[in-house]
């Protein structure tokens, strides 16, 4: 207790009340100001700096929060990451915090009483698919809305523990909590699985291809009935073939992301300015990296080509305010746009079941690798921080690789093993 607090009094000529200081570090005597008009508000002042000196400033400002609510922790809580995270990353942080946290611990109940068995009950009914958002859905996901929680995997629900941590942990920096209820909680124990893709150079000539040639597909559903009344439906499902043209946009976006290895939001962040065409260089400002640093490197040939031919493609079409340097490359994508699932189709088509749009950013850091990249070259070229995330994540081994050091340790050991020696002729020996 460094600073003792006087009662407080009302000085001559002021209409403040005012509290005598006295500072045990230095010996000084001071008069601070309470800005309290009444003498009750004045000591309710007074008897909280009292507890700050006493308790630091951490617990007291714990203390005098103890009435706030989950809703309203979650509410400050989301208002302050939106300003610092991507709009992918602040949806995920939304979702799960007023569709699930909120609705399993009580909009009412005070954060303060949220306990380790709590999260910990939170996270297993999570793990076994026993919560439903409270959230009502896009009516893009219409189709999703009656269906069943699915049970989760472990790398999930850890996932979902680490945002917990957050948001505990900036309650307890903010003030609110005296300790967060996340130190008691462990992570969950399950299989790791990494996913390892890797595609071919045919293979990626047969993607490019369907993510942009029109095709005949087969749709199922309930059709329009010629009828005035709008929406009305047939009483049963039936299938039609439909012809399909992907959106001009998709084969750009996938060289590029196949060839530069850039996060989705980077690629629909990117703009004109960032390209220099001259020289053939990306200059990024780090405000659109997910490490936040700028980036700067070359334009493999083939991207810069793609982008000349989709510069000139959008200058016939929307004109030269389009191209403008402060002009987003692909701008007719938001941030929201349902990139996966046109990619996923256009994969589909191509054989490729299971591809997504993140596994082109592995694809260009395995070939780098295969090309005999130094690790730290690559890491410049693919915007990576750490090392490790690139060693466990991305430096991944095709299958071919695996086969051909099969057959060299196969063609070793049969170099090495001894060649039989001849038999004796019978009748040939010692006693001979």
């Amino acid at each position: 207790m460094h600073v003792t607090y006087g009662d407080p009094e009302r000085l001559p000529g002021r209409k403040r009340y005012y509290s005598r200081l006295y500072d045990r570090s230095t010996g000084r005597r001071s008069w601070a100001s309470t800005g309290c008009l009444a003498l009750k508000d004045a000591k309710a002042w007074v008897e909280a700096r009292r507890a700050e000196e006493t308790l630091g400033p951490t617990i007291a400002g714990a203390r005098k929060s103890s009435e706030l609510t989950v809703t309203e922790a979650v509410t400050r809580w989301l208002a302050g990451k939106e300003e610092h995270v991507s709009p992918e990353r602040f949806s995920g942080y939304k979702g799960r915090a007023e569709g699930f946290w909120v609705p399993f611990f009580g909009a009412g109940t005070k954060l303060a009483s949220v306990t380790a068995d709590d999260v910990r009950r939170y996270l297993a009914k999570r793990k076994r698919g026993l919560l439903r958002s409270a959230l009502p859905r896009s009516p893009a996901d219409r189709r999703k809305r009656d269906r069943e929680p699915r049970p989760l995997t472990a790398a999930t629900v850890n996932d979902e523990r680490g945002n917990l941590a957050v948001f505990f942990n900036h309650a307890v920096r903010s003030g609110w909590l005296m300790r967060s209820p996340m130190f008691a909680v462990d992570r969950y124990e399950g299989e790791i699985r990494r996913r390892t893709r890797y595609l071919s150079p045919e293979e990626e000539e047969r993607l490019l291809r369907t993510c942009s040639e029109p095709a005949e597909i087969l749709v199922s559903g309930k059709r329009h009935v010629g009828s005035r009344q709008p929406r009305k439906l047939s009483d049963v499902e039936t299938t039609w073939a439909q012809t399909y043209t992907p959106p001009a946009w998709l084969r750009p976006l996938v060289t590029v992301a196949l060839r530069s290895g850039f996060r989705r939001r980077t690629l629909l962040s990117l703009e004109w300015g960032h390209l220099d065409l001259e020289h053939g260089r990306w200059t990024i400002p780090g405000e659109i990296m997910k490490i936040r640093e700028d980036y700067s490197a070359p334009v493999p040939s083939s991207v810069l080509e793609t982008l000349l031919s989709w510069q000139k493609r959008v200058l016939e079409e929307k004109g030269a305010a389009a191209v403008r340097p402060e002009s987003r490359i692909f701008a007719d994508l938001s941030p929201e746009a349902p990139v996966t699932r046109v990619f996923q189709r256009a994969a589909r088509r191509a054989g490729l079941k299971g591809l997504t749009f993140h596994d082109c950013r592995r694809i260009f850091v395995n070939r780098l690798r295969e090309s005999g990249v130094p690790l730290e070259t690559a890491m410049k070229l693919s915007g990576h921080r750490s090392i490790a995330v690139v060693q466990k994540y991305y430096r991944e081994i095709p299958w071919t690789d695996l086969e051909e050091a099969v057959r060299a340790a196969d063609a070793k050991r049969s170099e090495a093993r001894p060649e039989a020696a001849p038999a004796k002729p019978a009748g040939e020996g010692a006693g001979a």
